[in-house]
């Protein structure tokens, strides 16, 4: 199976998963709750973290448990249409606004530098499908998987999903990046 295929699949399993209310936001807070109890996320002091569509786990529970742990976070920005994207630092009370794709993008103007962030960091990164020794399809722009080259070595990757999003294999190329977790529920 492509990835073109693998993509329409998982959009029909979401269709009958989404059909219940009850699903997402039930298993949005268990996948909060592995990752707050994980090492990665207690050992970081930096969590990169995303603003979900509408098709992915709420991480609000994992956002407002890293503030309150005194954690800095941080959220991306697409910088242009071509694939380029950097995340920002958020407040607890940052304004949000419509980006690119629909994603809420961070109205402030706080760029992190990647320079000043310590090894050890948290990217918690989402995906249409993963598998468990994580292999990851994205939505086919490449933005995480750049950024992901780019920074390696500066935060675990972890990977979040549903359980109808977890697939025994991903078509993987050469400039698709593993995950090191995959969390899902």
């Amino acid at each position: 199976m492509n990835k073109s295929e693998l993509r329409k699949q998982i959009k029909e399993k979401g269709k009958i998963f989404f059909q219940n209310p009850h699903n997402k936001p039930d298993a949005s807070f268990i996948i909060g709750q592995k990752i707050c109890a994980s090492s990665e996320f207690k050992n970081a002091d930096v969590i990169f973290a995303f603003m979900p569509m509408i098709d992915e786990p709420n991480i609000g529970v994992i956002i407002l448990e890293a503030f309150m742990s005194g954690k800095k976070i941080a959220v991306p920005k697409i910088r242009d249409e071509k694939g380029e994207m950097e995340f920002y630092w958020i407040s607890s009370h940052e304004k949000m606004k419509e980006g690119p794709f629909g994603i809420y993008e961070p109205e402030g103007t706080n760029p992190v530098d990647m320079n000043t962030v310590t090894d050890g960091s948290l990217l918690i990164v989402p995906g249409v499908a993963f598998t468990k020794d994580g292999k990851r399809l994205g939505r086919g722009k490449g933005f995480y998987d750049r950024f992901m080259a780019k920074y390696k070595n500066k935060f675990s990757k972890m990977g979040i999903c549903f359980n109808f999003q977890l697939v025994d294999d991903i078509p993987v190329y050469e400039n698709d990046i593993k995950v090191d977790k995959v969390i899902s529920a």
